[in-house]
């Protein structure tokens, strides 16, 4: 499933951030009207998926099939990471890109990894957010005024909610909101 909606986001100005393709890492910054202002790029490989990232992206797959009112024609998994995983703008036009580094590509002891671009779209540094959270399960937003939010097992209510979890709903921890200020 190539959710879309992770990959585009509003920013100042009314400007419209959107990640066209799953595979390539260029962001594409439009106007309301749809017109091209520019567009971001960075060198980038994505990393092939490993056994665990492959049976959540079938477990995803499969949930969201059971419920969908046309059968389900075929399935394929793709062999790597999307480019972008997720995309959001802060309020001073800062693009905050989460993309598909592998677990063994993070720094000791980092969780999640942001690419940060300034407002002109110039990259200007990586963001290495420590803990011991699970980038693969658990959900993480950046918001304004340098907050960030983590939703812990993000992934394990989505799939509770369809009935299709490893666990039932009373073996899973609840879920937890925690926001984090950023010292930048």
């Amino acid at each position: 499933m190539d959710f879309v909606w992770s990959r585009m986001a509003m920013g100042p100005d009314d400007q419209v951030f959107l990640a066209e393709s799953r595979d390539d890492y260029s962001i594409a910054v439009m106007d309301l009207e749809g017109n091209l202002l520019r567009r971001i790029n960075r060198q980038y490989t994505a990393p092939a998926r490993d056994e665990r990232q492959i049976k959540n992206a079938n477990q995803i797959i499969d949930a969201v099939a059971t419920y969908h009112p046309a059968p389900l024609k075929g399935k394929s998994i793709e062999k790597y990471e999307p480019a972008i995983g997720n995309l959001m703008v802060t309020a001073d036009g800062r693009l905050w890109i989460q993309s598909g580094h592998a677990d063994s590509d993070l720094p000791p002891g980092t969780w999640v990894l942001f690419d940060v671009f300034d407002a002109d779209g110039r990259f200007e540094k990586q963001v290495a957010l420590k803990g011991s959270y699970n980038r693969n399960r658990d959900a993480v937003f950046v918001l304004p005024n340098n907050r960030v939010m983590v939703v812990t097992g993000a992934l394990d209510a989505f799939l509770n909610q369809l009935n299709s979890a490893d666990e039932s709903a009373e073996d899973v921890d609840p879920l937890e909101i925690i926001c984090f200020e950023l010292e930048m």
